[in-house]
C-alpha cells in the first residue's frame, strides 16, 4: 500500500480550517466520526465541539495534524509561497 501525501501550498487566503474540511471531504469523513476517531487517540471531543472549533477556523496543531493523521493522510508536505 502506497504513502497518501497530502500536500499544501500556503498562500495568504488559504488556511488550516479549509484543508482540514478539503481533506475531510476528500476522505468521507463527517465531523462525528473525525470526533470518534480523535477520541481513539485520547482526544475527548464529539460532533459539537469539531463543530465550534471548525466554525471558527482556530485550532491547534495538534488538533491539525493529529485529524488528518487519523483520516488516512500518513505525509504532509508543505510549499511556502511568498507574498507578491
Amino acid at each position: 500500500m502506497g504513502h497518501k501525501i497530502v500536500v499544501i501550498s500556503i498562500r495568504t487566503e488559504e488556511t488550516a480550517k479549509g484543508i482540514l474540511k478539503a481533506e475531510l471531504t476528500k476522505h468521507g469523513v463527517s465531523y462525528q466520526k473525525l470526533a470518534e476517531l480523535l477520541n481513539e487517540r485520547g482526544w475527548q471531543l464529539n460532533k459539537a465541539a469539531i463543530d465550534n472549533r471548525m466554525s471558527r477556523g482556530k485550532f491547534s496543531a495538534d488538533f491539525f495534524l493529529d485529524s488528518l493523521k487519523v483520516i488516512g493522510c500518513e505525509r504532509i508536505g508543505m510549499l511556502m509561497e511568498t507574498p507578491e
